[in-house]
């Protein structure tokens, strides 16, 4: 977008309601929109190629809408003030496929942070509590791989489940 112009129009006080309900939601792909625009062509290039997952464009794989994601619809049909914390191939104790992935990079640090990309920011529990907490994670922890440690991703779990219990009692 390099320009935008608008009429002379009228200005106008916000008449929308203030939406009561706090919804916060964290998980990974299934809460992003994650493929929710994909037609289930076949991947033709890319590390999906055979896969289900294209999109309209069949030289790209996984299109995916936030604005179509069940968390966004949800927020909208409940007239939420939400929050999200939500990535595709992030864990609770993994980042994705470990051939690929940055280590280091768990939904947990990702919840804590105020900006997701800045390490440093700080996100500030008390400033805003939600009603209630959506918590949907786990496809990326790769339980069925016999090289991971099913008992460690369960402590990460748990630990971050007591966190979410300690900030939101």
């Amino acid at each position: 977008l390099h320009a935008l112009i608008l009429d002379q129009g009228v200005a106008r006080p916000d008449v929308t309601q203030q939406r009561n309900r706090k919804i916060e939601f964290v998980g990974d792909s299934w809460m992003t929109g994650f493929c929710d625009e994909c037609n289930g062509g076949l991947c033709a290039a890319g590390m999906n190629t055979g896969s289900q997952m294209a999109g309209e464009d069949s030289s790209t794989f996984r299109w995916g809408s936030y604005a179509l994601a069940w968390p966004q619809l949800l927020c909208e049909d409940l007239q939420g003030n939400c929050h999200s914390t939500v990535l595709s191939g992030v864990g609770f104790r993994t980042a994705c496929h470990p051939s690929w992935c940055v280590p280091n990079q768990t939904l947990p640090m990702f919840w804590e942070r105020a900006l997701a990309t800045d390490t440093s920011s700080q996100w500030d529990f008390n400033a805003w509590t939600p009603d209630v907490l959506v918590m949907l994670a786990g496809i990326n922890e790769h339980f069925e791989d016999p090289m991971r440690d099913k008992e460690a991703v369960l402590h990460s779990y748990g630990k971050f489940m007591d966190s979410a219990h300690e900030r939101y009692p």
